[in-house]
């Protein structure tokens, strides 16, 4: 059972413990100890290591999202049931970019019968915030692939830096209303403005975050 753990600090960084990776948007080993601090707030000159920032740029680590709005959905199709939070969404696109024959941003927005079984499963695997998960006809619901603990700097997406995507068996806690929709990944706020700390909503779209040090 994997040790790693990330606390996510009351007006302050995440608290990474026993993380076995920490890399970059390109794959690229960063410094990695059994302690670490990243920051969250968006504001550290030394991205992703906190540098104490959040105590001077009014950084608040709550959330904003209500109960309702973290609510996982059911798309219930034949032979597939595809399920969404959207409040967790990273909004990385890959869904309605290359299936919108099922994610067509209608009502309901996700079609769990408009395209084959292996394509949507496909996507849901793809998805890095775990908002998207699905279960086959008679089974169980599927989260993802189990991987070794890794932090990972998301990649720059329509202009803007995203979120840390996190992977593997990774104890989230501290400031959080509701456990992680997957346990084996997820992705956590580093621009300081999601409405639901410490997990991503796509804020950093809005606030055009930038991390120099990322590219």
């Amino acid at each position: 059972m994997s040790k790693a753990k990330i606390t996510a600090l009351e007006n302050g960084p995440f608290y990474v413990q026993q993380m076995k990776k920490l890399v970059n948007s390109k794959g690229e080993a960063l410094e990695c100890t059994e302690e670490m601090y990243l920051c969250r707030c968006g504001g550290s000159s030394n991205k992703p290591y906190c540098d104490k920032t959040h105590e001077t740029n009014g950084f608040v680590s709550a959330g904003e999202a209500s109960q309702e709005q973290i609510e996982t959905v059911a798309y219930v199709g034949k032979e597939i049931t595809v399920y969404d939070n959207r409040n967790i969404c990273s909004h990385r696109g890959y869904c309605s970019t290359e299936l919108a024959t099922v994610f067509t941003k209608g009502k309901p927005w996700i079609n769990p019968d408009g395209d084959t079984v292996e394509k949507i499963i496909a996507i849901c695997e793809k998805c890095p915030s775990g908002a998207l998960t699905y279960a086959l006809k008679n089974s169980e619901r599927e989260f993802g692939k189990d991987f070794e603990p890794k932090v990972r700097l998301a990649e720059r997406h329509f202009g803007f830096h995203g979120p840390y995507d996190i992977t593997g068996r990774v104890r989230i806690e501290g400031q959080i209303n509701r456990d992680p929709e997957s346990p084996v990944k997820a992705t956590l706020c580093r621009c300081g403005h999601s409405k639901n700390k410490p997990f991503c909503d796509g804020e950093h779209y809005n606030v055009e975050f930038e991390d120099e040090l990322n590219e």
